[in-house]
């Protein structure tokens, strides 16, 4: 099953697996929600929110770093500029 949302801006689906996690002995409960693309790449985000489906989660985090992305500094010539 692809969860979806929908926004104002546009429509997206994912396939999301959702699991919980334990660190540091148990004591620390985490929620894991893992994108996987077509080509088999897999995208893991970690979150401390459990009052959210998964699709709120991945969709959250996608447009965040899509809109990071949009705004990686370039030179003249359209390369990718490192940090000084």
């Amino acid at each position: 099953m692809c969860p979806q949302q929908r926004s104002a801006r546009r429509s997206v689906k994912y396939r999301l697996f959702d699991q919980p996690i334990r660190l540091l002995k148990g004591k620390l409960r985490l929620r894991q929600v893992t994108r996987l693309l077509e080509g088999g790449h897999q995208t893991a985000v970690l979150t401390s929110r459990w009052d959210l489906r998964d699709i709120h989660i991945a969709y959250r985090m996608f447009e965040r770093w899509r809109q990071e992305n949009f705004f990686v500094p370039t030179s003249l010539d359209g390369s990718m500029l490192s940090p000084s």
